[in-house]
């Protein structure tokens, strides 16, 4: 049309009037492409960062890891060890891990099948597996974290520093969230010495199928028949959805349901006992909030509810209870990186045995357990796509800008009578 109208222009001359209709849609056209140039060129910037920079989840940290955020370099796991930042260097030397094992890692990818995972913080019952380790911190005081199969609460595979120990043999440290993975239950006292495969994992003189392979009721990180262990007393657990008068553990709990749990004391010795009982409860507070603690104290730093330690005469019983309430909505928060048990529509509590409820969660998360994460375009590719758009853009803005620099030369000319 440009082109029509210019060669047309010399014979006849009224056509300057369709030249300067032109020359206005122009100028509007170059306003709107100078605009798109401007957001093509914020939005390159803006991919980049987000494409040069790793993603971080939301949900990336959990008071169950061993190294809170997870790790980037075995730089980060000998810092942490030299500075025995939260006790990590205690935890790792009571494992049996020295320095120079952790120095020799090398960053790889592992399987949780048929492994076992350390963390701070139980997540299921002695039943299933899960049993606690002693820690010694430098001012003699006493710590503890709990081990457990992996494939209770991971799945899949994992990434991080991989490793072989004298005393372990095989282990590696996730990078997500700096919890140690072995391919064999660490005993409750690490020797040096490498333990079967099949070993008991309270006294590993014994196999682990064996009758008598089972940890003390009060002290989890010894062995039943210990002399050590005099206070016998069993831990269970159970729930009641008050709202529903129903067996909590047989259905969902739904949005706004009140839930009782109960933990009922066994002294099964024959001595009396006094045992202190406490409850980690950082799982169900994510879908719910304490209602009534149950004449116990609740400590919301470290999400532990707590009793005075109770007397028990042989074959005496006891029951504790604590109420909560789920919130009119559930939360949509994402499963989390560091801890794939945390978020994922189960509110699962531990004392003895485990209670894990299911939790009537927002659709969103069901579209959450079918797709992972969403499909991974490579950084070139990004790259590439941006710059040939800014490229496609640029040429049409420049494109404009010469069509009416060419129509005000015209004009000019046409004014002048030069043509």
């Amino acid at each position: 049309m440009f082109r029509k109208l210019v060669s047309n222009l010399s014979f006849s001359p009224a056509l300057v009037g369709q030249l300067g209709f032109y020359a206005s849609r122009l100028h509007r056209e170059e306003t709107s492409r100078k605009l798109g140039l401007f957001f093509t060129i914020l939005a390159l910037i803006v991919q980049s960062f987000a494409v040069l920079s790793p993603p971080e989840s939301a949900n990336a940290a959990n008071p169950n890891d061993l190294i809170s955020g997870g790790i980037t370099s075995q730089a980060d796991i000998l810092q942490l060890y030299d500075s025995n930042s939260h006790n990590i260097r205690d935890i790792l030397t009571a494992s049996g891990l020295t320095r120079q094992d952790i120095a020799n890692t090398t960053q790889a990818s592992f399987d949780y099948d048929n492994t076992y995972v350390y963390s701070r913080l139980p997540q299921a019952s002695t039943a299933e597996g899960e049993h606690s380790l002693g820690y010694l911190t430098a001012a003699k005081t006493g710590g503890s974290f709990y081990g457990r199969p992996a494939k209770l609460t991971e799945s899949g595979g994992g990434s991080g520093w991989v490793g072989q120990s004298k005393a372990v043999g095989w282990f590696a440290i996730s990078q997500q969230n700096g919890n140690l993975i072995t391919k064999q239950p660490l005993p409750s006292v690490t020797d040096g010495s490498l333990i079967a495969a099949d070993a008991c994992p309270y006294q590993p003189s014994i196999k682990a199928g064996d009758i008598n392979c089972q940890p003390c009721p009060t002290n989890q990180s010894t062995w039943v028949k210990s002399s050590d262990c005099q206070d016998q007393v069993i831990f269970t657990k159970s729930a009641e959805n008050l709202t529903r008068a129903a067996d909590a553990s047989l259905s969902l709990v739904r949005p706004s349901d009140k839930v009782q749990y109960h933990i009922d004391l066994k002294n099964v010795g024959s001595t009396t006992a006094t045992v202190p009982i406490s409850d980690y409860l950082g799982d169900v507070l994510e879908y719910a909030h304490l209602l009534d603690t149950g004449g116990g104290s609740f400590d919301a730093e470290t999400q532990t509810l707590s009793w005075e330690p109770v007397s028990l005469e042989p074959n005496q019983t006891r029951r504790q209870s604590f109420l909560v309430q789920l919130p009119s909505t559930i939360a949509a928060t994402s499963r989390g990186t560091s801890n794939q048990i945390s978020y994922d529509c189960v509110m699962s509590n531990t004392i003895g045995t485990t209670v894990r409820l299911k939790v009537d969660c927002p659709i969103v998360k069901s579209v959450e357990s079918a797709v992972t994460q969403l499909p991974t375009v490579p950084q070139t590719t990004n790259l590439i796509f941006g710059v040939v758009l800014l490229v496609v853009v640029s040429y049409f803005y420049a494109r404009t800008r010469q069509l009416k620099k060419e129509i005000r030369l015209i004009r000019r000319d046409l004014n002048a009578g030069t043509i």
